[in-house]
This record gives structure tokens, sequence and C-alpha cells, in this order.
């Protein structure tokens, strides 16, 4: 262990002497401060708050990877370079060691910027609230944004969609309408996704009501309280941005709350209603009227199209969990560089280091472009090729994280809770599992690698 702990504080005496990381934190600290003064929002002081937060978030994020990458890469590689490495190897000291110690020392180094930088961004926040001269807006702000959520979906009630399936199933194969290239189980499965889908549209002078069921018992039913309802909805005569008139019910009887207005489509748009709606088992029920004959149908994306939310706790807690997130990506990051400089020159190892950093952010597009289902297609070859690259790219997405699914970012702008689940299984998918194989595979490069001879 005082092996380990003596490579650490040599990095980190390293590090802080090339001035170069503290000059970055500065800077970080700096532009954190003056990000409310600077941002252009939507004019509210809720959006101020949102960007303001999400750009520091991000802005810490980015420049403490770049650090890490450069920092490990360097150190790494610049003891091979100019032979330092000669005084270590003879001393009893293990090369997975002197690897454990470079990452023990960047990671030491990470936290105290993220404390520092995560502490400035968490003032500002306060600073913002204790300086806003409406108290209502400040308190609406509170209620919305700085409150921690958790969201729920509509229920979907499997038994009945299934016998609605093989209803139309049936009615299809009556009318000789089934498709001669499909097998049973995807035209069931494209039927399931058309009923799923017409219970997102609304024609004009129509309504839709959805269930949301099972609400925490220990969430006490009064006005102080609040649920918190978010929508984004589509027309089908207007393009995005579009004004339409809407209106919503929540809950049902005397406890119903009635909201009326012209929203904006194609946006995320969200009101909170007092948690009084919830009826006796737990449920709330939701209706929606369409009011706009100008727009045509209004519809709800699937699956984050609409969300009711419940309060989880407080927003100081959920933050706290943000920044674990963030330290759990930038271990990550560390152990990627280390691993790249045990068999490569800087430049090179930097290069592979961002390339792989890189994919692990579009990771979320590159799934989602993959080509469709091999199984709707009629040419062979095609079939077959798409078949390999689906597999390819899914396999490559296992290999390299997916870092939106533990983007704290998106959680905090949307007021939604970071679970202690989720920071878990970053620490043990990112850290323990992907990092510590790369890990024991740059020790193990490390060890049979050829010091004094050097790399081509």
């Amino acid at each position: 262990m005082s092996n380990i702990w003596a490579i650490a504080s040599k990095m980190i005496v390293e590090a802080l002497r090339r001035r170069v990381p503290l000059a970055l934190a500065c800077f970080a600290l700096a532009m954190i401060v003056t990000l409310p003064f600077v941002l252009r929002s939507d004019g509210t002081f809720k959006g101020q708050i949102q960007l303001a937060l999400s750009y520091s978030l991000t802005l810490t994020f980015f420049i403490l990877m770049l650090l890490t990458i450069f920092l490990s890469t360097m150190s790494f590689t610049g003891e091979i370079k100019y032979k330092q490495i000669y005084l270590l190897d003879t001393k009893p000291l293990a090369r997975w060691q002197f690897f454990i110690g470079k990452l023990a020392g960047v990671a030491l180094l990470n936290l105290t910027f993220l404390a520092v930088l995560g502490l400035a961004s968490g003032g500002m926040v306060a600073y913002l609230l204790a300086t806003h001269k409406d108290p209502a807006e400040s308190l609406r702000v509170r209620e919305e944004l700085l409150s921690c959520y958790r969201g729920c979906r509509p229920y979907i009630n499997m038994k009945l969609l299934d016998s609605v399936v093989a209803e139309e199933f049936q009615r299809r194969l009556q009318e000789g309408r089934l498709p001669t290239d499909q097998s049973e189980a995807v035209i069931k499965q494209e039927i399931r996704q058309e009923q799923l889908y017409m219970s997102h549209w609304i024609p004009y002078r129509l309504e839709q009501i959805w269930t949301f069921r099972d609400l925490p018992s220990s969430l006490p039913k009064d006005k102080k309280h609040k649920l918190k309802v978010r929508y984004k909805l589509f027309t089908s005569n207007a393009t995005p941005g579009a004004w339409c008139k809407v209106a919503w019910q929540i809950g049902r009887g005397e406890n119903k709350y009635v909201w009326e207005g012209r929203v904006k489509s194609g946006e995320f748009l969200e009101f909170t209603v007092p948690t009084t709606v919830i009826d006796e088992r737990k449920n709330v029920d939701i209706r929606f009227a369409h009011q706009d004959a100008s727009v045509g149908f209004i519809y709800f994306p699937m699956g984050s199209g609409l969300e009711l939310f419940y309060p989880a706790g407080g927003f100081w807690s959920n933050y706290l969990r943000a920044l674990l997130l963030l330290f759990s990506l930038l271990c990550f990051v560390c152990l990627v560089a280390l691993f790249a400089s045990t068999f490569l020159t800087f430049p090179v190892a930097v290069l592979l280091s961002l390339y792989i950093i890189t994919l692990g952010l579009v990771a979320d597009f590159m799934l989602e472009i993959l080509p469709i289902n091999p199984n709707l297609m009629t040419h062979e070859a095609q079939k077959w090729w798409n078949l390999i690259y689906r597999e390819t790219m899914r396999f490559l997405f296992t290999l390299i994280p997916n870092f939106s699914q533990y983007n704290p970012v998106a959680y905090l702008s949307e007021g939604r809770v970071i679970a202690w689940s989720l920071v878990a299984d970053s620490l043990v998918k990112l850290v323990l599992l992907r990092g510590g194989l790369l890990a024991a595979l740059g020790c193990w490069i490390f060890y049979q690698r050829e010091i004094g001879k050097p790399l081509e």
C-alpha cells in the first residue's frame, strides 16, 4: 500500500508542478461563476437556473475529462520516455502497483477539483435563489426544478393489449391482408406497436385518459406537496413550435385539477398539481381533451411523451449523487488513458483515449441509427449484412459504455431523482467491470513489455 501511495503522491506533485491543472481549474471556476450572467435563457428564472446548472456541470466534466486524459498519458509515458522508470524498476515495486498508483493519484486530483467546482456550481444556484426578487417565482422554481422527483409512465394493461392484438391479427387473416414474408410473431409485434401509438393519438373533439398506478403510499395528500406533469406533443397539420389549445384534467371528483391554455408543440412542457388528486387506490387519472381544429391530430411520443413525477427527496442530496456519477465517469476515463499508455506513445495514447470516450458519448446516436430489423427484409444478402452490422455495433457498445445512461445533467435539468442504485451501477459496470478489465489487461501488457526497447 505504501508503494501505491508513493506513486500517487509523486503523481499529484508532478501534476501541480506543471501548473496546467490549476490553471484549467481556475478557468472553469471563473466560467461557472460568470455563467448565470452571460448565458441567454428563455427569459424565465427557471430557465436561467436550468441553463446555468447544466452548462456548469457539462463544463466541469469536459475540462476534467481532458485534464484526466492528458495527465494520465503524459505522466505514464513520460516516466518511460525520460527513463525515470529505470530507477523504479530496480526497487521492490511491482508494475501493477505503478499502474494503480497513477490511477489513485489522478482519482484524488479529480475528486478534489470536482469537489471545488461542484461546490461553486451549487453555491451559484443558492446565490441566485437568495437574490431573486420575486418570491413566488423562486418558490415555483424550488417546486419544479430544485426538488427531487421520480417519474412514472401510464399503466398499460398487457392482457387487454394482447387480446386486442390477437383479434386484429385474426381479422387481417380472414381478410387476407397478412404479408407472406413475415412470421406471425413479427406481425403481432407490429400490431402491438400500432395499438400503443394509437393510444397516444387524439383527434379533434376527442379525449384520451391515462392512468398512473401504484404511487407511493407514504406520499401525503395535501396542497403543500406537488405532483409534476411533464409532456411533449406534436400536431399533424402544424410545424413544431406552433401554438395549439389544450385542456387537462388531473384526478376525478371534487379533488380534480383542471388546466387549460395554449402551448407550443414540439417542446417539453410541465405544470404542477397538488397531491390531493391521488385517489384511494394510489392512482391518478389524467384526461387530455383536443380543442383545436386547426392543428389536426395531436400525438404524444411514445416513452417520454407523457410522464407523472412525484416527490422523492431533496435537491442537494440529488446534487451530491450527480457529482458521484461524474466521478465514476472520470475514473473510467482515467483507466482508458492509463491502459492506452501501457503500449502506446503519448500522442497515440491520447488519440485512442479520445476515440473511445467519443464513442461512449455518441453511443445513443449510433444505436439509434442501426439498420432496421433484418427479419423484415426480403433481400437475403442485405439481410445478412445488416444482421452482422447490427450485432457488431451492439457488441462494440457492450464493451464501450453508453455515457448518456450516467449523464447527471439530464437528471438535474428535469428535476429527476438520481437513485443510489444508478450510482452503484456506474461504480460496478463502469469502474469495476469495464475499468477493471482494462486495468488487468493494461497491467499484464505493462508487465510483459520491455522498457528498454523503444516503441516503433
